[in-house]
């Protein structure tokens, strides 16, 4: 078995994300994009500080591999869905953020789930419903950029993920059995979704 972490890295899928953001900012009116900004975020967690720490930095050095393949002038991370027992949560919240950035002359904002692969009703009211109806109150445009699902752009940046991996992994053990299979292994996917070897 073969364990793939730190995956947030790959180029592959910061690709899948800088596209969805790039069309997401395209979107925005002329008029507003100079004072607008993209909000990464994901769902809270509670925890011990080094174990936060740790899921934190991941999803900022995955922000920022976005923002420098765009040049985004403004961005930030925030978080939501934090629970209401005692704890300590990530943050900070993005209603709070975006409360900020509102009283700051923000016009347009950019929501960008990076954690949640898949929809589901959670995070679709947290960052639909909750964040647009307090935008529309603030008077500031939001788009939020669509999840990843099961899209054909993200199901290549696994099978990049993947291969780029094994490939290492049987470089890394110098084993010439595996080796030569490993560089004969292929994977190649149709628009349908269909995996073949």
């Amino acid at each position: 078995m073969i364990h793939i972490e730190q995956w947030h890295r790959h180029p592959s899928l910061v690709g899948v994300f800088r596209d969805r953001v790039k069309t997401a900012w395209e979107w925005l009116p002329d008029s507003i994009r100079n004072d607008s900004l993209v909000i990464f975020t994901a769902h809270s967690l509670a925890g011990r500080p080094e174990v936060l720490q740790a899921f934190e930095k991941q999803l900022t050095e995955l922000a920022e591999r976005i923002v420098d393949t765009l040049s985004l002038p403004k961005w930030r991370i925030a978080y939501r869905s934090a629970g209401s027992h005692k704890g300590i949560w990530s943050g900070p919240d993005i209603k709070d953020v975006i409360k900020a950035e509102s009283a700051t002359g923000s016009k347009g904002i950019i929501v960008c789930e990076l954690l949640t692969v898949t929809e589901n009703i959670e995070a679709l009211f947290d960052i639909g419903y909750d964040v647009q109806s307090l935008c529309q109150k603030l008077g500031i445009e939001v788009f939020r950029t669509p999840m990843l699902n099961d899209s054909f752009d993200f199901i290549l940046a696994l099978k990049d993920i993947v291969i780029d991996k094994w490939t290492a992994t049987c470089i890394n053990q110098k084993i010439k059995k595996l080796g030569q299979r490993c560089f004969h292994f292929s994977v190649k996917i149709t628009r349908s979704g269909d995996i073949l070897r």
